[in-house]
């Protein structure tokens, strides 16, 4: 598939990473509501297991099936939750929830300095986010903050995905720039909602439209400090 495709062809441009690395665990962050389950479940299991055989996690699919209905069944009740899958190297799997709060005058700051587009855990969704928490700390007057690389081109924000708008089109920075393929941003340029094209830094007010999208709150509309 197009998606698996784009992961591998990034994959090989990374670092291969050391065993003496810190522990780390694998995550999957994900929307439950009463009338829709668990959102976009299908890709979020199909990244898991992409990012497990690259780490050489264990994994076992059905037990992750069960162990989000059984959570799901016991724990959620009539509102929306934002739902945390963990999986850990020897395949042990935690699940966590949070009702949802929605989100009011979302700032989004930009980094100082850029990213390593070669680093691998840009491209999988885990418990390191040593890199994150570091620039949302150093920006503690907003929100969130956005990303880019050394060549300048705009990437994804700590927690979410961009999408610039002119004349009517809505565009996504490519994975190979640096960034996690989002399963919201997935579903949307599958369905020709959303195009990738390459954002540079310096472009950016040109734009008619900036906003952030991922699968747990869909859109997010943000004010951009810039």
């Amino acid at each position: 598939s197009q998606p698996d495709r784009e992961y591998a062809e990034c994959f090989t441009k990374t670092r291969v990473v050391s065993d003496s690395f810190q522990t780390f665990e694998l995550l999957e962050t994900m929307r439950w509501s009463p009338a829709g389950g668990f959102d976009l479940l299908e890709s979020h299991i199909a990244r898991l297991k992409r990012s497990a055989s690259y780490f050489l996690f264990a994994l076992d699919e059905t037990e992750i099936r069960n162990q989000l209905e059984s959570f799901a069944g016991e724990n959620l009740d009539d509102a929306p939750y934002r739902v945390r899958l963990l999986l850990s190297k020897q395949g042990e799997v935690t699940i966590e929830a949070a009702p949802l709060i929605p989100l009011k005058n979302y700032r989004l700051a930009v980094a100082d300095k850029p990213i390593d587009r070669e680093e691998v855990f840009l491209y999988h969704k885990t418990t390191n986010r040593q890199l994150y928490d570091s620039l949302l700390a150093s920006h503690q007057d907003a929100d969130d903050v956005l990303l880019f690389n050394e060549d300048h081109e705009v990437t994804e924000s700590c927690i979410a995905n961009l999408v610039v708008v002119k004349e009517g089109r809505h565009f996504t920075p490519p994975i190979e720039c640096g960034l996690l393929g989002g399963t919201y941003r997935q579903k949307l340029l599958d369905e020709g909602k959303l195009e990738e094209c390459i954002v540079p830094l310096d472009s950016l007010m040109d734009y008619d439209e900036i906003y952030l999208i991922n699968s747990v709150r869909g859109r997010i509309n943000v004010t951009l400090d810039y």
